[in-house]
């Protein structure tokens, strides 16, 4: 099982500049690929990363141009779409996707309440001047609920619902032996912490919400003064940890970037957390996601 990570920022895209630098890890919104070992493909999210993904599936090149024939662009590829929540940072990319207009795609959508009726709204215009009934591809929609499991070629999906300001689940994937938990937008030590760990337990990889540092997230706690991140839906590496060593976790692998995040910040968080780890769990492997990074398992 391969896990390809398309997009890490979170709440909103955030291009490289002079003043923040994002180069390193990347810019676009949440869009993670899981290529199963049987060749099913799973993209989880759907934020700005997408439409790169989208362009990988049909063959073009960075610069726009085709430089080869794929199931994608000669209409006979199937995808399906895991949506931890409909929050813009992860569905944007969604109308920027090419497969989704090529006849003979076929492009599955799994979602909580609404999934169909909020996908389609948010192509209606004056939002977007296609809508997504236009599209070519054939589409079905799934509604999910807490518990759920949902197979997926040789996948098996357990889906449970977390802490955020809105409706929001993580996915527990399962390729035979092989473990990966996405649990973005998630904020720790609420009321679905119980989720949490049964999504995490022995994973191969957690891919986990670190968006904010302690700091940011609760400054009265280190004398500061300012507006804190309680109950923003997100989380810090350092549960992240906690919860990798409590769960047996293998790797975690740190995401949702905030967008004042920069290069410079991040690799001092994970120089941190390698410090941090060490009254826990030693031999964890910690890694910040960044755009283009693979991982086989």
């Amino acid at each position: 099982m391969k896990t390809k990570f398309w997009g890490t920022r979170g709440s909103i895209s955030a291009p490289s500049c002079k003043e923040l630098s994002t180069i390193k890890y990347g810019g676009n919104t949440p869009c993670v690929e899981i290529i199963a070992s049987d060749g099913t493909i799973v993209v989880i999210d759907m934020g700005t990363g997408m439409r790169v993904l989208g362009n990988e599936l049909m063959g073009i090149s960075p610069e726009g141009e085709k430089e080869k024939d794929t199931s994608f662009n000669t209409g006979k590829g199937e995808v399906s779409v895991l949506l931890s929540h409909f929050h813009w940072d992860h569905i944007q990319g969604m109308p920027f996707f090419k497969p989704l207009y090529v006849k003979g795609n076929k492009v599955d959508f799994y979602a909580g309440e609404g999934c169909e009726k909020n996908l389609k709204y948010q192509m209606k215009k004056p939002f977007f001047p296609v809508e997504l009934n236009d599209t070519m591809s054939s589409k079905n929609y799934f509604e999910f609920k807490d518990g759920d499991i949902i197979n997926i070629g040789c996948l098996k999906v357990e889906v449970r619902k977390l802490d955020h300001t809105d409706d929001v689940y993580g996915f527990r994937i399962e390729d035979g032996s092989k473990v990966v938990t996405y649990a973005s937008d998630v904020e720790h030590d609420l009321n679905n912490k119980g989720n949490l760990m049964r999504l995490a337990r022995d994973s191969d990889i957690l891919i986990y919400d670190c968006q904010y540092t302690y700091m940011e997230y609760d400054p009265e706690s280190h004398g500061q003064k300012g507006m804190g991140k309680r109950q923003w839906g997100h989380s810090i590496i350092q549960e992240g940890i906690k919860i990798s060593a409590e769960a047996g976790v293998k790797k975690l692998v740190s995401f949702h970037h905030s967008p004042e995040s920069g290069d410079v910040k991040i690799d001092d968080v994970i120089k941190f957390a390698e410090e941090y780890k060490k009254d826990f769990d030693s031999k964890l492997k910690i890694i910040a996601a960044h755009e283009g990074l693979e991982i086989d398992i």
